[in-house]
């Protein structure tokens, strides 16, 4: 018998597909839970349009972990927008990096901020990020703490968007920007 090392577990088959040279390690000793690293324009994860990610004006949420290891790095962490080539295209958001490990969810129609990580210089551990949209507004937390501009941001985009792409790890492709290493 022949098994596939990394099987494919997403559903609808449209898991993410890796680009470069992305490491993979346990996030502990004999932990059987694993972090990626290694991000950078060259080296990152993307998912092919997925409709099943087109959430136009209902609410959702994007969590994740991180592990910060550099300030101010004002750099893209993930993405799920078009671009044509010279520019963006249709709605979409993006998750960036900034200042003293703030990190703000932005639109990608008009770049504006719709959650906000509020900024502590805490590195070299790991902590959960959450940005949610909710009756058309923005909410984010970190560590499961409500953040300062909870709710002040205004969210109403149709986020459908049929070239949309997920990217993890790096701007919209033919975009700029990457994650911090």
């Amino acid at each position: 018998y022949v098994y596939e090392l990394e099987q494919d577990r997403s559903q609808y088959e449209k898991g993410l597909q890796i680009f470069g040279a992305i490491v993979k390690e346990p996030v502990a000793t004999g932990s059987d839970l694993v972090y990626y690293r290694n991000f950078s324009d060259s080296n990152y994860l993307r998912q092919p349009h997925n409709s099943e990610l087109d959430v136009g004006n209902r609410d959702f949420y994007v969590m994740f972990w991180a592990w910060f290891t550099d300030n101010d790095a004002y750099d893209d962490i993930m993405a799920r927008r078009a671009h044509n080539g010279s520019a963006y295209t249709g709605n979409g958001w993006f998750v960036q990096m900034g200042n003293d490990n703030g990190i703000t969810m932005k639109d990608s129609a008009t770049g504006g901020s719709r959650g906000q990580i509020d900024a502590d210089n805490v590195e070299d551990t790991w902590q959960h990020i959450c940005f949610v949209r909710r009756n058309n507004k923005a909410y984010a937390y970190k560590n499961g703490i409500p953040q300062s501009t909870n709710g002040t941001h205004t969210w109403s985009e149709n986020l459908d968007n049929t070239s949309a792409v997920l990217t993890i790890g790096r701007g919209t492709i033919s975009g700029s920007g990457d994650a911090d290493k």
